[in-house]
């Protein structure tokens, strides 16, 4: 017990995330994506989530005139996750998105398929099924793949659409993940945190590479049948600056940190989750991130 509580320790310290094992449920977060709270750690899933994000921002035009611009990201992502091993997971994820950018009452869109992406997680050590402990902790560690399925030279109007509004980034990228948490009884924390690694694509275009942790305490009840379990923390991401050809691209990159507010349900085999991320604080000048939205509802066999 004491060795766990050791490496309890410093993971908590080395981290700052999100993952979740209360009444049987894992969740995570890498690489710009949020998972949310996972249900039944042991079981498969297939499922839909929604997610909403929006950024609002103020520049010149080329008559010295001030524009305003808002930029809406939306997702409906068909996803999964598979245990060909007790100690592996595998989650799969295939995106549709729908994406607008609202510039002086003019609004110009862009949807489709985005990229394929697919994870596999490796649990170190869980003591979730020992009757024995006080105190149960899950570790994993995971590594995956992002693959250019989505288009990314989407024409709309006249003129190609930004980098930032296409359904896909044209690039393969990668990510390296930590997962961790702790319980007592029907009360939890749970962190994680994850860094993402993009490639250029063809247009010579590179996203700057994402760092995201974020770190959650819960707790669950049961009334009639039905798990209720609400969860509040903070999430933080980083991202380096875009580079096009050599050149850094001007309003790209920052840093944020917003409050989690979530609460999740679970009856029989079916889930349904709501979460909300409200910004704390934010770096980059150029660019404010309003709330975030993003609804869950999953399936287990």
């Amino acid at each position: 017990m004491q060795k766990y509580m050791r490496i309890s320790i410093l993971v908590v310290l080395l981290t700052i995330g999100f993952e979740s094992n209360a009444c049987d449920v894992c969740g995570c977060s890498f690489g710009g994506n949020y998972y949310g709270v996972l249900p039944q750690f042991s079981k498969h899933f297939v499922g839909l989530r929604y997610q909403h994000r929006s950024f609002a921002s103020k520049g010149m035009s080329d008559e010295g005139n001030e524009v305003s611009t808002q930029d809406v990201f939306n997702k409906i992502e068909l996803w999964g996750r598979f245990y060909p091993h007790k100690r592996l997971q595998i989650f799969a994820f295939l995106p549709y998105v729908f994406n607008a950018q609202k510039v002086a009452g003019h609004t110009k869109s862009v949807s489709g398929i985005g990229d394929v992406m697919v994870n596999v997680n490796y649990t170190l050590f869980n003591t979730g099924d020992s009757t024995d402990l006080t105190f149960r902790q899950l570790l994993l560690v995971g590594a995956g793949t992002k693959a250019p399925t989505g288009a990314f030279r989407t024409v709309v109007g006249e003129e190609q659409a930004h980098a930032n509004m296409q359904a896909g980034t044209g690039s393969w990228d990668y990510l390296a993940n930590a997962i961790y948490s702790i319980r007592y009884k029907s009360v939890g924390l749970s962190t994680d945190m994850t860094y993402k690694y993009n490639t250029q694509n063809a247009d010579h275009y590179r996203f700057g590479d994402r760092f995201n942790s974020s770190m959650n305490f819960f707790f669950w009840d049961k009334y009639w049948g039905l798990t209720v379990m609400p969860l509040a923390g903070i999430y933080y991401e980083f991202a380096y600056v875009d580079v096009l050809t050599n050149y850094k691209q001007k309003a790209t990159g920052g840093e944020a940190l917003f409050a989690n507010v979530g609460l999740d349900f679970y009856w029989k085999k079916m889930s349904l989750g709501l979460l909300c991320q409200l910004p704390l604080s934010q770096q980059n000048q150029s660019i404010t991130a309003n709330n975030r939205l993003m609804t869950t509802f999953n399936y287990m066999f």
